[in-house]
């Protein structure tokens, strides 16, 4: 979110930023937004337990059993 507000800002210039962030429908998103929903808990053991996985089959298997 805190990407988005600074391409906007960017882009688009401080007045657009400030209109954008005072818009109620804005304000309910953002809040929606940054709630604790425990996404990035589910999708960081998914993505933590590939990578774990993937260099334990390059670093063990490949690089050990082959020298």
């Amino acid at each position: 979110m805190g990407y988005f507000l600074c391409a906007v800002y960017l882009f688009f210039g401080i007045e657009f930023y400030y209109t954008i962030k005072q818009n109620k429908m804005f304000k309910l998103f953002y809040i929606f937004l940054n709630r604790k929903w425990y996404f990035d808990k589910i999708y960081m053991s998914v993505i933590g337990t590939f990578i774990i996985h993937v260099s334990y089959i390059f670093h063990i298997k490949i690089l050990i059993v082959d020298y």
